[in-house]
Formats: structure tokens, sequence, C-alpha cells
């Protein structure tokens, strides 16, 4: 494991950029990251995006099989990532989790976009990119995962793999599996808090 993320996962802290030390939260478990490696490794996807960063522990769980396999890039859209926590809203992690996957090596793999998914993936489909790997953790809320699946799957080849996050939410897993049957993937529940999703045509 990288020492970077080995040390956040024992430490269950993160570092901001002036050194000082914030708790851990919002972030996938070590089990949840081995999945999706495992995955990677089986796939070796060439491109993968991510909605939602936070404190960058899945993304740095993903980066590290990614680099294994030889991947070219892994996007990330997170609007709140370089927002600031005040006493009027809680959304915002200072930069932490790309300051984390600088810190750990994986500076190079990322392309980031600080705006809301349902802005950034339809510019994303237009411009005709792809992406064989997908996780989705972005707002749990049924319009949000709903509008972040339909435009990855119109970016998904054959083969290509959506993995959803937290669908114990009612409005995260409502959709799934019935529109995914419709829309020509399969569906395979795993781990109890999440789903995979493969494209067969």
């Amino acid at each position: 494991m990288n020492p970077v993320l080995s040390a956040i996962l024992r430490d269950e802290t993160v570092e901001d950029a002036n050194g000082g030390r914030v708790p851990l939260q919002w972030n996938i478990s070590a089990e949840e990251g081995r999945f999706l490696q495992e995955l990677i490794r089986a796939k070796k996807p060439s491109k993968s995006i991510e909605i939602g960063c936070a404190y960058g522990i899945s993304s740095l769980f993903i980066c590290e099989a990614l680099r294994e396999v030889g991947a070219k890039s892994h996007t990330i859209i997170d609007p709140y990532q370089l927002t600031t926590v005040t006493e009027y809203s809680s959304d915002g992690y200072e930069g932490i989790g790309l300051l984390n996957l600088r810190r750990a090596g994986f500076e190079d793999l990322v392309t980031f976009y600080p705006e809301p998914s349902y802005r950034c993936l339809p510019r994303l489909e237009a411009s005709q990119e792809t992406f064989d790997f997908a996780f989705v953790d972005g707002m749990h809320t049924f319009d949000y995962v709903f509008t972040d699946f339909f435009y990855i799957d119109k970016m998904l080849p054959v083969g290509g793999v959506i993995v959803f996050d937290d669908v114990y939410y009612p409005s995260t897993g409502s959709f799934d599996p019935t529109c995914l049957a419709r829309m020509s993937l399969l569906a395979f529940p795993i781990l109890g808090w999440a789903s995979r999703c493969e494209r067969r045509a």
C-alpha cells in the first residue's frame, strides 16, 4: 500500500496545506478500497473517472491500482474539493484530496474538474471522451446519481464498469437494477455497500 494512504488509514487523520491535522471522514473503508483495486487489476482500464473526491481515500486506492496496470489517466469531478468549510457550510475539503494524491506521487495521472458533475459530464461526452472504469460517489440523491449514470453510460465501452457507492441509501439504490437492465448493463451487488455494473452491449 502507498505509504501516504497507509499513514492516513492508520492515524485516521489527513494533513492540510499548512500541516494541520484534520479528522478523517466521508471516506471509503480499506475493504472497499481493496475491492476497487481488485476490480481494476482484473479489468485493466486505460482511463477511469470518479465522481467525488473528499479527502482522496478512494482516489488513492484507485490510482495505486491504475499505476500498476499502466493506465493513462484518472479524471476526478468534485465541486467541493477546493472550497473551505465555514460556519455556514460543512461542504469543503480545502484541496486535501488533491494534496494527498500529489504527496503519493499520482498527480501526473489525475485530471481534475472543480465543478458539478451535471455540468462537466455532458461536456466530456460531447468531446467523445471514453472511460473504462467509473466510481460514482458524489451527491447521494436520485437525480444526481441517475444523471451521473446517464452520462457515464454513454462514455462506457463494452466491458466497461461502473461502481456505485452507498447503494444502501434509498435514493442511491432505488434505480438499481431496474434502470440498469433497460440500458444493457449487468448489475452485481457487492459487500452490501456498492453495486458493480458492467456494459454488455
